[in-house]
């Protein structure tokens, strides 16, 4: 735990609530994807925002990485940004409701820009996946899926096969 001179470990505020952060590295720079909302109490802004580190400690001012309002404007339809690298593409994971198990499917070549507006989004939109708050991992080349669809039930695991469309 690194605190700053004002005695916190915050290492930035905003904007609105951030929350549920993904970190990755591209190249020599940390990627943090997180949700959020702009301009104070305005959740109609939501969407998810990126800001990058060398050190993990000191990050960039944020950007808007993802707002579409096609799957629900309110920020609280903005959950649990989750982004993989795989052959050429950056793929963002973007849950809109933990119950209904729905989340959606981004595909972009570049890491910080997966449709600032609905139009650019829908672009890159790959489509929906019957999960919530998906994280994928690798173990010894087999890749798995966790979904958090049933809070009271905990998180589930099943194996992921890509389908090359």
């Amino acid at each position: 735990r690194h605190l700053f001179k004002d005695g916190f470990s915050r290492l930035f505020t905003g904007p609105g609530e951030a929350r549920d952060p993904c970190v990755i590295k591209v190249g020599d720079l940390w990627h943090l994807y997180y949700a959020g909302y702009e301009n104070g109490d305005q959740p109609t802004l939501g969407g998810f925002f990126l800001r990058t580190s060398k050190d993990l400690i000191n990050w960039s001012p944020y950007q808007v990485i993802l707002r579409d309002p096609t799957f629900g404007a309110t920020s609280w339809k903005h959950e649990c940004p989750h982004v993989v690298y795989r052959d050429g593409y950056y793929y963002l994971f973007r849950t809109e409701n933990y119950y209904d198990s729905k989340t959606h499917v981004y595909r972009s070549e570049d890491p910080a820009d997966f449709g600032k507006n609905a139009t650019s989004a829908q672009a890159k939109y790959v489509g929906p996946i019957a999960c919530a708050a998906p994280e994928i991992y690798d173990v010894d080349g087999v890749e798995y899926l966790s979904s958090n669809h049933d809070p009271a039930g905990g998180t589930m695991m099943c194996r992921l096969k890509w389908d090359e469309a």
